[in-house]
């Protein structure tokens, strides 16, 4: 009598899971939710980590839950003509299986499926089952009208259909008990996603002071839309004010390039550069000349210096913005600009020229900037040796602490931040002065809020930077798109830190590297490509812009090769590099070796969910990529960058799977248009990629 109520109950939790028709979504108004699919049972982890999804208010869940999956690039099928209800997912068969330890049954293996999870695989008791604010529903997901702040989490179930989920089933049938981490799920995805709080999420055995040590103590950002339009109104007005061209040295110069550099606003090849690297190219020969009458026993005098770059800070300064555009800042036209006096200042000698500890600063940030060579080690020391009593640093350290000292302890908190959580205790803990010193200050202007933003966005405190930005933006000023300064107009020093402190927050919160972590395009050089066969190529300008940052490679130092065709490894690799996003995951599939050149990016790539496997144990890495896959992954990135890649047109022959994308691609300007499916070449992808990180 009991295994009849047992399996009566299952097919009651079956009808009911697929059972109501979905209801018409009828308000206009966006709530926000949050969806994941899961598969801990099976030892996946997250196939789409906690995501926070807007749909309009009034909508049953399958609408959230299509839309993630749809964004997300995977296919999928539901169970019709009842309801909606899950069937099976593409992309989501890891490969592999490792059962968890509250399991009771054996599993079969289905790791041989072609990537694909769906009912009955893996046992015959298997199948998408989700929880809604950690409890099961009485109704279908598609009767379900959600609230704002949801939290759905899928999971696919091998035992008791759900009753692996740790959450009461309808027939008290729950293996174990899992710790409701619906807030958790909230405050995470708000907060910006860590690894510390998925790894907790995702733990069905995890404890409630797990739980509760995992939460973050923040709220979501507030006024998104507004603070982005302020940083591109800033961005204008840099552009717009510092005419004809940036100035060495000055204001109005590499603050206001790295800025617009680093938000991808202006490249090496613009007009409005050439004048400012012309000067820079015949201020360093100036510089270099002196070597021939000084060293470092007969160093020079400050006033020895070309004017514009008397100063051991300008070069740092210099160092920063031709690293943005792409250059070695180590072989400017030969030149060396991060160590632009050791020729003639020794390393236990930096003040012999008025040096205070911002030079210190900014050449650790500089040499950090391009993972440079040079005394780090020197620096770092120089800066905790300087911090005073109170946590701070000061220009004068012997003059009592006031709040001009704000801005130099956020910087040094910047150049200190590489290193933080390492291992150094005596850096930690500087740091963490510093901090604390800093949070008790009200800050006097844009400058320092600037400095603090920066400080806690190279540090990875994404979220705390939010009040910071918040405060940020009321000195601006919306009449003329730029900064103020307090008891004057808007002005370009005020303006060009507050970009870029606002740039640093943009780049953190979409997951990208640290404004001063620019390792990714210094491999360029002061010249041109050099590329020969590419003088009369259509994509000519997108090729060289491409090259001289590092994102695309020439067969040699003269061939570029446009017309060739290009592997899935290389285009992994191209499409990271462009994005500019931090190494992530680790490779899953049987055919990239860990050792491979290309096993970084494809790991990465598919970590951000742009490439996927041609089954669920392979890549392919050298095989041949078509126009439509190089598309629909342009279209995966661009989701990134934060285009809106929604759009339908079922006029386009290709392949079923790629057909949203090619629109996108046609809608967007990505391409001219759409032939049929072939094989991409070199200076196509090229094209695609130079369009679409130019917006």
């Amino acid at each position: 009598m009991k295994r009849f109520r047992n399996i009566f109950a299952i097919l009651l939790a079956f009808i009911m899971s697929i059972g109501f028709a979905q209801m018409e979504v009828f308000a206009t108004n966006n709530i926000n939710v949050y969806v994941s699919f899961e598969g801990m049972s099976l030892g996946h982890g997250f196939y789409i980590e906690p995501t926070r999804v807007t749909v309009p208010a009034g909508s049953t869940g399958d609408v959230a839950t299509m839309q993630l999956l749809r964004d997300r690039g995977h296919t999928f099928n539901s169970v019709a003509p009842w309801g909606f209800q899950l069937d099976d997912i593409s992309g989501f068969n890891r490969g592999y299986f490792n059962p968890a330890s509250f399991l009771t049954i054996d599993l079969t293996d289905h790791t041989e499926e072609n990537g694909l999870l769906s009912w009955f695989m893996y046992s015959a008791e298997s199948g998408w089952m989700v929880t809604v604010n950690h409890a099961m529903l009485d109704i279908g997901i598609d009767g379900h009208v959600l609230q704002d702040g949801d939290v759905l989490r899928w999971g696919f179930s091998v035992q008791g259909w759900g009753a692996d989920l740790g959450v009461p089933t309808w027939d008290d049938g729950q293996l174990f008990e899992q710790v409701d981490k619906t807030e958790l799920i909230r405050a995470t995805v708000n907060a910006g996603l860590n690894q510390n709080a998925l790894d907790v999420i995702i733990n069905p055995l995890a404890t409630v002071a797990q739980v509760q040590g995992a939460m973050p103590a923040v709220a979501p950002p507030a006024h998104t839309s507004l603070w982005e339009e302020i940083m591109n109104q800033s961005l204008d007005y840099l552009r717009r004010e510092i005419n004809p061209s940036p100035i060495v040295g000055s204001v109005g110069g590499e603050w206001a390039v790295l800025a617009l550099a680093r938000a991808g606003r202006v490249e090496a090849t613009d007009p409005w550069l050439q004048s400012y690297l012309s000067e820079l190219r015949g201020l360093v020969g100036q510089v270099e000349s002196l070597s021939n009458t000084h060293n470092i026993q007969n160093p020079p005098s400050v006033g020895t210096f070309p004017s514009d770059l008397r100063r051991w800070t300008d070069f740092q300064r210099v160092t920063l913005a031709v690293t943005a555009l792409g250059f070695d800042a180590q072989n400017f036209h030969s030149f060396d600009l991060t160590e632009i006096y050791k020729n003639f200042v020794p390393a236990d000698q930096r003040h012999a020229l008025n040096m205070t500890i911002n030079a210190d600063i900014f050449a650790l940030i500089a040499l950090n900037s391009g993972n440079y060579s040079g005394e780090t080690e020197a620096f770092i020391r120089s800066i905790l040796e300087s911090q005073r009593a109170d946590g701070t640093w000061s220009l004068n350290p012997s003059a009592p602490t006031n709040i001009s000292d704000i801005d130099i302890t956020a910087m040094a908190i910047q150049a200190l931040a590489p290193y933080y959580g390492a291992g150094r205790a005596d850096l930690d803990n500087a740091v963490a002065r510093g901090l604390s010193w800093l949070n008790a200050q009200s800050f006097p202007d844009v400058e320092g809020l600037s400095q603090m933003v920066v400080a806690l966005t190279e540090l990875g405190y994404v979220q705390e930077a939010t009040a910071y930005v918040e405060q940020m933006l009321g000195w601006f000023d919306p009449e003329n798109g730029g900064f103020r300064r307090p008891n004057a107009s808007v002005n370009i020093m005020a303006t060009e830190q507050a970009a870029y402190a606002l740039i640093a927050y943009w780049r953190a919160n979409n997951n990208m590297s640290p404004l001063y972590s620019m390792s990714n395009f210094t491999t360029a050089t002061a010249t041109a490509t050099g590329f020969t066969d590419v003088e009369n190529h259509i994509s000519k300008h997108a090729i060289e812009y491409l090259a001289q940052r590092g994102i695309i490679n020439g067969r040699s130092a003269n061939i570029f090769a446009p017309n060739d065709t290009m592997t899935r490894a290389e285009f992994a690799a191209i499409i990271t590099r462009a994005l500019d996003l931090q190494s992530r995951g680790a490779t899953m599939f049987v055919d990239v070796p860990s050792d491979a050149w290309f096993a970084v990016p494809v790991a990465t790539a598919f970590y951000y969910e742009i490439v996927g496997g041609i089954s669920a144990t392979e890549f392919n890495p050298n095989g041949t990529i078509t126009n439509q896959e190089a598309i629909v992954m342009v279209a995966r990135a661009a989701r990134l960058l934060g285009f809106d890649t929604t759009v339908t047109n079922t006029n386009i022959e290709a392949a079923p799977w790629a057909v949203d994308s090619i629109a996108f691609a046609l809608r967007e300007g990505l391409i001219d248009q759409f032939e049929g499916i072939s094989i991409i070449t070199r200076g196509e992808i090229a094209e695609i990629v130079y369009r679409l990180l130019k917006g």
